[in-house]
């Protein structure tokens, strides 16, 4: 190949990859422009806020988690798999009590559940491919995730997934429905703000993907997204192998690479350990405005739930 012909060909390159580029936007644009639509036609409609759990072994704090969220929630999805303590029997005394039957859509995923890092995942390289083994965490939340969607068909409004180790701050998703309606219908929010050792700057956010995917962030499951866009979010496996072992489930979002992802960086939920000794992991580091929001907050509903943690004393 003479120097002509190879500095053509590059030039050829250069133009086709910028055309698979004005593509990729185009497609982007079209796809923003089908939720538009799909938003005006159900706005005039109530919208729902749906709440998606999943419980497994929390007794120490699921009740203060739901006790922190439920008036936050239109509808509270809750799903679980070999559940071997208390957990499931306090969510049911306290639906009784407060007679909450429905708000709560409980459901019990049918198949036994590798738990995260299992070395299961990484018996064969072809277990990387294999996403809709019913025993993956991947599977276990789509479970879940479907019955979410059904529920939103035809609505307006957005879903967040709630943890049952977490205990949720006062109207933290309420101020996040209000982010979304001033700025744009379409925003998925990547909530920010749990006290749990994870440190980013003074804001403690929780990372599930070990990767900054270089698009306003990182892709985790904590994530709050409107309807418009929930078919376009996808539960899958991250397995890795290199440089540690990794496998857990991770909400994709395609649509990441649009500029529309925002993110919501106050404080949203205090995270506790579920073992054994009952003590925070890493609250030694907590400004005076944390320790004020725990003890306004967080506190008295450990005391009211009867807690493990309701003596947990931050100094």
């Amino acid at each position: 190949m003479t120097v002509a012909n190879f500095f053509k060909y590059k030039t050829i390159r250069v133009k086709q990859f910028w055309r698979k580029i004005k593509c990729a936007m185009f497609s982007n644009k079209f796809i923003l422009w089908l939720c538009e639509q799909r938003y005006l036609k159900y706005k005039n409609l109530p919208p729902l806020k749906i709440g998606f759990l999943r419980l497994h072994n929390e007794e120490n704090t699921v009740i203060p988690c739901l006790m922190s969220v439920d008036y936050m929630f239109d509808k509270i999805v809750l799903i679980y798999s070999e559940i071997t303590d208390n957990s499931l029997a306090l969510v049911h005394d306290y639906i009784n009590k407060n007679n909450l039957q429905d708000k709560y859509v409980i459901k019990k995923y049918p198949h036994k559940v590798y738990p995260p890092h299992d070395e299961r995942y990484f018996s064969s390289f072809f277990n990387v491919f294999n996403v809709f083994n019913p025993h993956y965490l991947s599977s276990y939340y789509r479970f879940g995730y479907n019955i979410c969607k059904k529920l939103a068909k035809g609505r307006n409004g957005f879903l967040a997934k709630i943890d049952a180790d977490q205990i949720y701050l006062p109207d933290c998703f309420c101020e996040i429905e209000k982010m979304m309606e001033n700025e744009k219908f379409l925003y998925l929010v990547n909530s920010y703000g749990g006290f749990d050792g994870h440190v980013l700057g003074n804001i403690y956010k929780v990372d599930y993907s070990h990767e900054n995917t270089g698009r306003n962030g990182f892709e985790t499951d904590h994530i709050i997204i409107p309807f418009s866009l929930l078919n376009l979010t996808f539960y899958n496996m991250e397995i890795k192998i290199f440089p540690h072992k990794i496998a857990w489930e991770l909400l994709h979002h395609p649509m990441l690479n649009c500029g529309i992802m925002r993110q919501y960086t106050s404080p949203m939920w205090f995270h506790f350990d579920r073992k054994k000794p009952y003590k925070a992991p890493d609250y030694k580091n907590l400004t005076a405005e944390q320790k004020y929001l725990y003890y306004k907050y967080i506190y008295p509903l450990l005391k009211k739930a009867n807690s493990a943690y309701k003596d947990l004393i931050i100094n």
